[in-house]
């Protein structure tokens, strides 16, 4: 009997994948041949016709447009062509298509551009839950943006940031931001009826429910219902279910609020929307007595963030009830995977919440008020030269001196003042740990934590453990095995300030105390001081001592000088 070789197996796939390869390059160079009659405008439409039907056929737009312009040598053409099939792409490529248009157009005078490449990089980013990513391409953006005035970018970044600043909390701030891009759009036909107007709607409505004003978010609802009834919308129409479900719950719709919820849930896109409508089943069902039921949502908002690790600001509260629920069913082991996991979810947040809000707060909101207050000026001195005169000019100078020359002075009383009562002991700074019952009722934290956390810093503030000048609030809890939330929670109570200030007031009690009884410690720098007592930057140092006392470090140095 004859038995086949392998390697003939072997030439007959290769012979095989050859002939597929070579039909399947004939079909695209016939489908190319096709697309040559079309301008660019003709291509970008059919582009735009296809791309929901069918992404591998909008590829074959997207690729013949990048080739012409580069055959035709065509810059803005080109980017444009990268930005159709990064549209196509997926995660890394479609990054790098964003890269590409930021590096052909760098240094464009075109009203789009780079601006676009930045856009793009951050919402890929923001997509792949990468929000630090997201914030920095958007920061990178902005500049561009506001230089060349163009209100579509704006908007987009706007929308995007405020959307960052309401995941990590800044609602307020974030609304103002919403209703700010609102009122652009309103002032636009054009963007009245494009996308960013429904966005608008539905960021609108989240917002509100966010800040607790849950008639103004039902009124953004209704309207973004209506619209999409009108549009025959049904993507739209199942945001607007979802979020009405949640301001049902605020509403304590209870029923009404799962049968929104569990009919939007399905078509959610987002992993996190559905973790977000999964806590909210969750909280339905336990306001309804039903914990079995609500105990289901809620891990499945744990599977969601065990899986994505992308977390928003309900994860918390939620970790909390699943631990509430493990306790009363006295199974230690899911208590402690819910404790890890909120210390988790908890770290994360906190993380995310310091270095993205610091960029947000020095890149965008600071040079935002730059330009306002350049704005203030160029009124100022626009109003200033109509009624300019050397008199008022002289009066307005010698005013000033007087009033720096008073100021002086009564700094310097006031100075002397603070530093006597430094020295007597009088108001040497004392740490509040009056408890306000209010708020001790509101903490939701059980009686035996609260007491073995506090005597734990009782201990702790007798070793002086706030002289660690790597110390953090991540450090100190796990040192008397509590969670940050927990921690903060108790400090803010018990201490009467947040965790910064209560270290802070120790930090500088502690070295008033010390300058005051040791002679040597005043021959030091106020920066080795600062370093000696637990501050890594001079500035910090002095900006805490001079808010707790009234005076600076120098002053309160060179005075002990003279005793």
């Amino acid at each position: 009997m004859t038995t086949i070789s392998p390697r003939f197996f072997l030439l007959i796939f290769i012979l095989l994948y050859k002939v597929s390869f070579c039909q399947t390059q004939d079909l695209y160079d016939n489908q190319v041949d096709s697309l040559k009659k079309y301008s660019y405008d003709e291509l970008k439409e059919k582009y735009y016709e296809i791309e929901e039907k069918s992404i591998s056929k909008a590829k074959v737009y997207a690729k013949y447009y990048l080739a012409k312009s580069k055959l035709e040598n065509d810059t803005i053409n080109i980017a444009r062509g990268y930005r159709f099939v990064s549209y196509t792409s997926e995660n890394d490529d479609a990054i790098k298509y964003s890269d590409s248009i930021i590096n052909i157009t760098k240094n464009s005078d075109n009203k789009y551009f780079p601006t676009v490449g930045y856009l793009l990089k951050a919402y890929y980013y923001y997509d792949f839950g990468n929000y630090k990513l997201t914030l920095n391409s958007l920061l990178e953006a902005y500049p561009y943006a506001l230089r060349k005035n163009n209100v579509y970018n704006l908007i987009f970044i706007e929308n995007l940031i405020a959307n960052l600043k309401t995941r990590w909390g800044r609602y307020d701030e974030a609304l103002e931001l919403y209703k700010n891009v609102h009122k652009k759009i309103l002032l636009n036909n054009d963007l009245i009826k494009s996308e960013k107007y429904k966005f608008s709607l539905n960021n609108l409505s989240i917002c509100y429910l966010r800040n607790k004003k849950i008639d103004s978010a039902f009124i953004f609802i209704n309207k973004g219902i209506k619209y999409s009834l009108f549009l025959g919308d049904d993507k739209f129409y199942n945001k607007n279910l979802f979020v009405s479900g949640i301001g049902y719950y605020y509403r304590k719709e209870y029923k009404r609020s799962n049968d929104s919820i569990l009919k939007s849930i399905s078509k959610l896109r987002r992993s996190t929307s559905k973790a977000i409508a999964y806590y909210f089943l969750g909280k339905n069902y336990k306001e309804l007595n039903k914990e079995d039921l609500s105990e289901k949502y809620l891990n499945r908002m744990d599977s969601i963030f065990k899986k994505t690790n992308d977390e928003f600001p309900e994860l918390i509260d939620g970790y909390q009830l699943l631990i509430e629920r493990a306790r009363l069913q006295k199974n230690l082991k899911k208590q402690l995977y819910f404790v890890n996991q909120l210390i988790k979810a908890d770290s994360m947040i906190d993380r995310n919440y310091v270095e993205i809000n610091d960029m947000i707060t020095k890149r965008h909101d600071i040079p935002l008020l730059m330009k306002e207050k350049e704005k203030l000026i160029a009124s100022l001195v626009k109003s200033e030269k109509l009624a300019q005169s050397k008199v008022f000019v002289l009066i307005f100078c010698g005013l000033g001196l007087l009033f720096i020359v008073v100021f002086l002075y009564r700094k310097n009383v006031r100075y002397k003042k603070r530093y006597q009562e430094l020295i007597e002991n009088k108001e040497l700074i004392k740490e509040n740990k009056k408890k306000n019952v209010e708020e001790k009722k509101r903490l939701n934290i059980p009686e035996e934590v609260i007491q073995e956390v506090l005597e734990k810093l009782n201990v702790l503030e007798e070793k002086h453990f706030y002289l660690d000048v790597n110390l953090n609030v991540y450090d100190l809890a796990k040192k008397i095995n509590t969670n940050t939330s927990y921690l903060s929670k108790i400090i803010n109570t018990y201490r009467g300030k947040n965790f910064t200030s209560y270290i802070n007031e120790l930090r500088i009690n502690y070295s008033i105390k010390r300058l005051k009884k040791d002679k040597k410690f005043r021959l030091y720098t106020v920066k080795a001081i600062a370093n000696e007592w637990g501050f890594n930057k001079t500035q910090s140092y002095t900006n805490a001592f001079k808010k707790l006392t009234g005076i600076t470090p120098s002053y309160f140095l060179n005075e002990l000088g003279e005793v």
